[in-house]
């Protein structure tokens, strides 16, 4: 029999040698996912935030320019005029509806004055927005007051007249004192500049 020899130096098996051949690829854990996701995200953020600052910078800024312009455009020194006029035309409107036409009074008067009766030393007086007259006036008969008082008082112009102090003159006349109310409607400026315009 011949011996078995081995022509060679290599083995006819594998030789297991025990070392591993791994794959190039690094293993990736959920953590290290978690912190790149986080890292990108501060990042983004970051940047919108800077940008979404300069982005309200420049609108701050846009709108300080804006009130500047409009600012200039409207003329300070125009605006006090027209606060000064407008000053002026409350005081003048002021003045006209607190303005009364005692002429009013005179004309009522003139216009509802019994024949028979003649008035002298004639009083204006207004307290709290109360005008009043008083009159010192004659007449030649008590029917004639009698008279004279349906008519005053049906007037709507003079309010609540009382005659009073009644005396017996020398020639027969009868002398007396009136005194009356005024409807504060008559010799109100407004009222007669609207009674005006509405004819």
């Amino acid at each position: 029999m011949e011996p078995q020899f081995q022509s060679s130096f290599i083995p006819k098996k594998s030789v297991d040698s025990g070392i591993r051949v791994v794959d190039a690829k690094h293993p990736t854990s959920i953590f290290s996912v978690l912190v790149w996701v986080v890292v990108v995200v501060t990042i983004a953020t970051s940047a919108g935030v800077f940008f979404y600052q300069k982005l309200i910078e420049n609108q701050i800024s846009q709108a300080e320019k804006n009130i500047v312009a409009a600012k200039d455009a409207f003329q300070p020194d125009t605006i006090q005029q027209l606060l000064n006029v407008s000053n002026q035309l409350a005081f003048t409107q002021q003045l006209l509806n607190s303005h009364i036409l005692t002429e009013k009074i005179f004309d009522t008067l003139a216009a509802l004055t019994v024949k028979k009766i003649s008035f002298t030393d004639f009083t204006y007086s207004d307290l709290g927005g109360n005008p009043a007259i008083s009159m010192d006036g004659e007449s030649q008969s008590y029917n004639a007051l009698a008279e004279q008082y349906d008519i005053f008082n049906g007037s709507g112009s003079i309010l609540s007249p009382q005659f009073s102090n009644f005396n017996l003159a020398t020639d027969g006349n009868i002398s007396f004192k009136l005194t009356a109310n005024i409807n504060p409607d008559l010799i109100s400026y407004p009222k007669s500049v609207e009674a005006t315009v509405s004819q």
